[in-house]
């Protein structure tokens, strides 16, 4: 009869419907604590030494890994730009940009 109440109150049209089948299972049904919480730390206001450390290992990382990146493709336009090949690559794919799609000068 439960299982009938619990899928009649999914189906329910009116929240009247749904509260009132919601109080007859609540009442029906035992109470029981489940062992699912689980004890959790204080939390605390990490200190500004911890965030400052956490900031520059992030940004020493970030920058260690972009900057080879940034200087190659840096070279590899100014190589491309000096022998005027980098205009025969943007050519066929001037279509795509948006000055070509609004008609702007």
């Amino acid at each position: 009869m439960l299982c009938s109440l619990g899928t009649y109150s999914l189906l329910a049209n009116s929240p009247d419907e749904k509260i009132l089948i919601e109080s007859i299972m609540d009442h029906s049904l035992p109470k029981e604590s489940t062992c699912l919480s689980m004890e959790l730390p204080l939390l605390q206001i990490p200190s500004l030494r911890n965030v400052s450390m956490k900031m520059w290992m992030r940004s020493k990382d970030f920058f260690r890994l972009a900057i080879p990146f940034l200087i190659v493709g840096a070279t590899l336009i100014e190589i491309l730009v000096h022998f005027g090949a980098l205009d025969a690559l943007v050519e066929p794919t001037s279509w795509l940009t948006v000055d070509s799609w609004v008609f702007q000068p």
